[in-house]
This record gives structure tokens, C-alpha cells and sequence, in this order.
């Protein structure tokens, strides 16, 4: 048997707005997951975050980078993987932390903390102007939805042990995610500028050669063709007869 743990708080922005609760779910909910692993004697993998690495000092992002967080989301992820790994050993279970990147596709979660991809896209879809937070410069690691899922099952099919980097290795800056959003949905976007907002790093991207030779994974969906899916699936749920 085996457990997938992804239940959280999981936005810097949401997290900041409601420490306690972000605390709560992530840390505490993290160390009643274990027990239940530990009753059922199941392998238990926990989605993790880039957000632990914090503002790197090295890039690509190695699971040996230093762990640094900058905002109290980074820090309640570090402390769910100092949860799991603590009560893995004292009760004998097996447990992986897999830290995702930014994770976006099909069923992504709307809203004020929604992620800039489904921001970009819900913009192209309405015809609305997106709205970029600094010059545009930041860059992430963005890995598909299907991808991850894939990550977690070879965990558990392995029953690995220890922490794996879960990206593609691949860079993207937001200014350059914006025109490929313009290019994928046909819609030219001129955005809105914003002050960035606190906790949000600089750069990221991992190096994901761990989760390669040890779950036998590797990311198969680019950017592109996750993009082209997801706006696809954005509008079965909106359809937009507006011509922009």
C-alpha cells in the first residue's frame, strides 16, 4: 500500500495571508498522514516544494543545494519533509519527499492564489490583460500535471526513499511564458505591471538527474504541448465567444 500526500496549503501568497492555517494543514496534517501510514504500514510519498530551496546561490537546483527558505509556505514544506522523515524512521516506514516545481495543467486550481500560468491562460481566454508581478525577469521550472503524477507513482512502485528534485530542467522566464501562451492560444497579450510581491524568488530551475536514475522518471511533456492542453481544457469549461 501506498499514500500520495498532496493535501496543503500550496501558495507563498495564500500561506502569507494565513500562517497559522498554512502551519496547521501542512505540518500537523502532514504528521497525521504518518500515522495513518503507520498504521496501515504504507509507503508514503509527500509532495514538497521548490519553495524550501529559497533564493538559490547555484543553479540547476540540486537536492544538496543549500535549503534556505524566504517565505512561510518554503518553510512549512521544509518543516512537512523534517515531519516525515523524523516519523518514517521512528515507526520504520519507508517515505520519499518529491519537490515540485511549478506544477500546472488540467484541473488547476482557480482563484486569488491561482498560479501564472492559469492566469496567463484564463487572460487569452477573456480577452483580459495578465498581470506581471516585477519586470518579468523571474524565472521557474514549469512541469506538467500528467508528469508529476508519473513521478509519484514510480516512487511508490520503487518504494524510494530520500528526497527527488520533480521539474524538467528547463527554465522559463515569465516574460517569455507570456509569449508562449500568446502563442499557443493565438492571442496577442500586452500585460499589466505590479510590484513583486514578497516571497517570490528570482530564479529556479532543477536539475532532476536523481528522480531520473533513481525512480527511472523523466519529464515527457513540454512546455508547449502542456500549455496547448490545458487552454483546451480551460475552454471546455469557459467558452468564449469574444474575439479580441
Amino acid at each position: 500500500m501506498a499514500i500520495a500526500h498532496l493535501a496543503a496549503v500550496a501558495s507563498v501568497v495564500e500561506a502569507s495571508r494565513s500562517p497559522a492555517r498554512a502551519l496547521e494543514v501542512n505540518v500537523v496534517g502532514t504528521a497525521n498522514v504518518l500515522e495513518l501510514a503507520r498504521r496501515l504500514d504504507a509507503y508514503l510519498a509527500l509532495a514538497s516544494s521548490a519553495a524550501v530551496y529559497g533564493e538559490p546561490s547555484e543553479l540547476p537546483l540540486k537536492e544538496s543545494s543549500p535549503i534556505r527558505p524566504i517565505s512561510l509556505y518554503g518553510v512549512s514544506k521544509l518543516a512537512a519533509e523534517q515531519v516525515t522523515f523524523s516519523l518514517a524512521a521512528e515507526h520504520g516506514i519507508r517515505a520519499s519527499a518529491l519537490r515540485l516545481f511549478n506544477v500546472y495543467g488540467p484541473r488547476m486550481k482557480p482563484g486569488p492564489y491561482a498560479s501564472v500560468v492559469y492566469n496567463f491562460l484564463t487572460a487569452a481566454l477573456r480577452c483580459e490583460a495578465p498581470v506581471i508581478y516585477g519586470d518579468g525577469s523571474a524565472t521557474r521550472d514549469f512541469v506538467f500535471v500528467a508528469d508529476v503524477a508519473e513521478a509519484f507513482l514510480r516512487a511508490a512502485e520503487r518504494r524510494a526513499t530520500g528526497v527527488f528534485n520533480v521539474g524538467t530542467g528547463r527554465e522559463t522566464s515569465v516574460t517569455e511564458l507570456l509569449d508562449l501562451v500568446s502563442r499557443v492560444t493565438g492571442v496577442r497579450l500586452e500585460p499589466r505591471r505590479a510590484p513583486p510581491r514578497p516571497g517570490d524568488i528570482g530564479r529556479s530551475v532543477a536539475d532532476v538527474r536523481l528522480a531520473r536514475e533513481a525512480l527511472g522518471w523523466s519529464p515527457s511533456v513540454s512546455l508547449e504541448e502542456g500549455l496547448r492542453r490545458t487552454y483546451e481544457w480551460l475552454r471546455t469549461l469557459t467558452p468564449s465567444t469574444r474575439t479580441c
